[in-house]
């Protein structure tokens, strides 16, 4: 499964095992590609509260999360309002 996403208006892409759409909701998703995506980037500081936009989770736009991190690499979301 490929997770088509943005944390902050950076673009990405993660591939995942199949099962994971089954499994995790939408916010775990976003928690999940928040977590790698900052992995990827250890001489970066992570931000307390990213944006990510689930652009295409299986063919399927799962819309705009706030992720809080609470812990190093600890992160929390929830589905964004729409402005």
């Amino acid at each position: 499964m490929d997770i088509f996403y943005s944390i902050n208006g950076d673009a990405e892409r993660i591939t995942l095992p199949d099962h994971y759409y089954d499994v995790c909701t939408p916010t775990n998703l976003a928690e999940l590609v928040t977590s790698f995506y900052w992995r990827q980037r250890p001489l970066d500081p992570p931000r307390r509260v990213c944006t990510v936009h689930l652009k295409r989770v299986d063919g399927i736009d799962m819309g705009m999360f706030e992720v809080v991190r609470n812990l190093r690499p600890i992160y929390t979301a929830s589905p964004k309002r729409e402005a």
